[in-house]
């Protein structure tokens, strides 16, 4: 008697693997104009300067390295004015007729956890928002991109 069992499972991995190859190569064709397409209407990426802020004085915006907020293709990103520096999450989304980024965050002051959220839109080329402390400050904050 012969024992088919083997050969049939050799033959189904095969095919098996045949398939995935083939799915991995589209995914390789295809992926990167999807990317592309995901990404290539967010205009806020990249990293912006902080010019100005409600709560605090240039000197304290650039006390340890110039103000800045950086949005990532990834929807990641990260800030830091004074002794506050957070990372990132954010989403963009439109509110009413209008497009703006929201996010939420999480990093330290001074050295002590702290988080919250805010948001940002685009006006007139300079980028407008707010930023909250969880249960503390909130401030408007005005950026400028900053040239690649």
């Amino acid at each position: 008697m012969v024992d088919r069992g083997n050969d049939y499972l050799t033959d189904l991995n095969t095919a098996l693997f045949e398939i995935k190859m083939n799915i991995v190569g589209l995914l390789r064709i295809i992926q990167p104009t999807l990317l592309k397409k995901k990404y290539m209407k967010n205009k806020y990426i990249g990293k912006w300067r902080i010019t100005e802020m409600e709560l605090w004085e240039n000197d304290f915006i650039d006390m340890v390295i110039p103000g800045h907020i950086l949005f990532q293709e990834d929807k990641e990103g990260r800030f830091q004015f004074g002794a506050v520096e957070g990372e990132i999450d954010y989403r963009v989304e439109k509110v009413g007729e209008k497009e703006r980024l929201e996010f939420t965050w999480s990093g330290d002051d001074e050295g002590d956890p702290i988080c919250g959220h805010g948001w940002a839109a685009i006006k007139e080329n300079e980028l407008h928002g707010k930023i909250y402390f969880h249960m503390g400050d909130e401030s408007w904050f005005k950026a400028k991109r900053k040239p690649k």
